[in-house]
């Protein structure tokens, strides 16, 4: 999966990059750049983006972590997708581990009197959630009085989590979150800015859930016509 995205980003660049039969002089060198510092970009434009068009490059500059805060830069998706795709294809493999990430209680108890009862309600129970090992502590109950029995039990649910430059992260909801980033990625490149009534249309598509994506650069190497397949959409002139 995250080749597949990470190619769908240098795939849009290479296909940018030879619009109109152009040919770039260092072909081996054009991929979709990520760019934690603003003072890199001069350099990435030159390199990753040698023949792609202006208004194209500038989108893509637009969409580069160095415009977030400087604290939110390691959590941006882009920064994601390129470190584990690097870790996973050039260093080690990806850390990947089981947690726990709900539990369920399904448990009665009993008292000696209506009494204890009373000042035992409501109950002192936290839940935890290390990681799994033996005699690792999951649910601690704290009760003022002697407990005359305890019936039932807990459920613990279960998740796959991979390591990120940010922390664990359900392995659900990051690929889900990569994949709608690099949509929307991918719609924002082809189309340019969009206000936020026609983002809520295109999604609103019924597409599957994908962000409708058909470039068909004319002759002039500067329309580009993004729609859902088949719609018979207008070409938009981005020129």
């Amino acid at each position: 999966m995250l080749y597949s995205l990470r190619s769908a980003l240098d795939a849009c660049v290479w296909e940018f990059a030879h619009i109109d039969g152009v040919s770039p002089p260092k072909p081996k060198m054009i991929q979709f750049p990520v760019v934690r510092d603003r003072a890199d970009w001069s350099k990435a434009l030159r390199d990753r983006l040698q023949t792609v068009p202006p208004e194209i490059a500038e989108r893509i500059e637009m969409l580069q972590p160095f415009n977030r805060p400087p604290e939110q830069v390691d959590a941006d998706p882009l920064i994601c997708l390129t470190d584990l795709n690097n870790l996973d294809k050039h260093r080690a493999s990806i850390d990947v581990s089981i947690d726990p990430h709900s539990i369920q209680q399904n448990v009665s108890t009993s008292w000696e009197s209506e009494e204890a009862a009373e000042r035992n309600a409501p109950p002192n129970i936290t839940y935890h959630f290390p990681d799994l090992a033996d005699q690792a502590l999951i649910v601690d109950a704290n009760f003022r009085d002697p407990v005359k029995k305890i019936e039932g039990g807990f459920l613990i649910g279960l998740q796959v989590t991979v390591e990120t430059p940010t922390g664990k992260q359900g392995i659900g909801a990051l690929t889900n979150g990569l994949i709608q980033n690099i949509q929307q990625v991918l719609n924002f490149i082809a189309a340019g800015p969009a206000t936020a009534e026609e983002i809520k249309a295109m999604s609103n598509q019924d597409t599957g859930g994908w962000l409708p994506l058909d470039i068909q650069p004319d002759g002039s190497g500067r329309t580009f016509h993004t729609g859902a397949p088949g719609t018979g959409d207008a070409p938009t002139e981005n020129s």
